[in-house]
């Protein structure tokens, strides 16, 4: 058993979307067999997580904001935000943790302050290459917008953290090989891992009093994100004609925060709705026949998909939907990357019941063999014990 520091911006609880979901499983994986001591945001309500981890210490407000003063937080991706390091060195020095795990976004200048106040080892958790999604907007604007120049900025100290601060950790835990691949070339193959996104499939618990529909497929997303609102958009206006055309009862429905955003665009189709954020997406998977990622622009893996097959449901998705995970064609999911190739899986698939059985069951073998709470749990303990080993080695 460790002491485990774990340090996060993230707002998990609630565990909505990828990025909230990966933060929380790890840490409640963690808590199986460690102590973990928490430096996070509370919630606004009671959190599972309470009963589970040894001590939980809130987060102050971060030096985030918009506009100009996004750009001057920038700062803070080269030096200490002194509203983090001090209750950052304060927890670390009473509770002497063998491992401070940094939980997404840039954390590398904060290790020396751990390090002096008492950790034995640090390890950084991302979640995608962060530098790389801020590049894939920032390919989108113009440079007469002053969004543009932002972005520029951000990009630019992003990818300098990673190229720099990076080295501080004694291991960087990447999700996906791809991710990890390019981590390596700041930190070495050595001190570069790979623990993938997962999910608790307690936590998707089927609902006998919910039917699925023959005809319905759903997305399942944050829709103010960047590349999820471009495919969305792209599925209205390139898929979404072919699909009606061919199978005029099929229905789409956009689900999660800013779907409503979409509204102007998928009111041109009587069979799409936005149904905006909801508590889960779990019930809205069960009743859907398909789950579709109409992705372009992507980083990390999706968990979306993980959530799909942990409700039974099959996936159309791109290629690049799909990237991170270990999987091949008809493992659980159909790729398709042009408009009339993504229609003609929804359509084929809509009217294929069996088809839909067979991938939906393939889904759910490959997610218990590589991406489920157990099995994930167990890599999470060798790789605590792993950076631990690493920093004995360096001393």
């Amino acid at each position: 058993m460790a002491r485990v520091l774990f340090a996060t911006e993230v707002s998990f609880c609630p565990p909505h979307g990828g990025t909230p979901i990966r933060t929380y499983n790890l840490i409640d994986s963690l808590c199986e067999h460690h102590q973990v001591v928490l430096l996070a945001r509370r919630p606004g309500a009671p959190c599972a997580l309470d009963s589970r981890v040894q001590t939980w210490v809130p987060l102050p407000p971060g030096p985030g904001g918009r506009g100009w003063r996004d750009l001057r937080s920038l700062y803070y991706f080269f030096r200490p935000y002194r509203g983090w390091a001090e209750p950052l060195a304060q927890v670390c020095r009473q509770s002497q943790p063998d491992v401070t795990w940094f939980d997404y976004g840039h954390w590398g200048q904060y290790v020396p302050i751990v390090k002096r106040a008492g950790s034995r080892a640090a390890i950084m958790g991302t979640h995608n290459i962060q530098s790389e999604l801020t590049h894939q907007v920032l390919a989108s604007l113009a440079p007469t917008r002053a969004e543009y120049w932002r972005k520029l900025a951000r990009y630019g100290a992003e990818s300098w953290h990673e190229r720099r601060l990076f080295a501080n950790f004694d291991l960087v835990v990447s999700v996906s090989e791809a991710d990890r691949s390019s981590h390596a070339r700041f930190v070495g193959e050595q001190r570069s891992r790979t623990i993938p996104n997962y999910v608790n499939e307690a936590s998707y618990p089927a609902d006998p009093g919910i039917m699925r529909s023959a005809n319905l497929a759903v997305v399942t997303a944050s829709f103010g994100a960047y590349q999820n609102r471009l495919g969305a958009e792209w599925l209205l206006r390139e898929v979404w004609p072919i699909v009606c055309r061919e199978r005029p009862d099929a229905q789409l429905q956009l689900v999660g925060r800013n779907s409503t955003d979409l509204a102007p665009l998928a009111g041109r189709w009587p069979n799409v709705t936005c149904s905006g954020e909801v508590d889960s997406a779990s019930d809205h998977l069960r009743r859907a026949a398909l789950s579709l990622v109409p992705l372009h622009h992507a980083s990390g893996s999706r968990v979306k998909i993980l959530e799909s097959w942990a409700c039974g449901t099959p996936v159309v998705s791109t290629s690049l939907g799909a990237a991170g995970l270990e999987v091949a064609e008809g493992d659980g999911l159909v790729l398709a990357d042009t408009a009339a190739e993504f229609a003609r899986a929804i359509v084929t698939l809509l009217s294929d019941a069996r088809q839909r059985d067979l991938l939906a069951e393939r889904g759910r073998v490959l997610l218990r063999q590589n991406y489920s709470f157990p099995v994930n749990t167990a890599r999470l303990d060798q790789l605590l014990a792993d950076a631990l080993k690493l920093r004995d080695e360096q001393l």
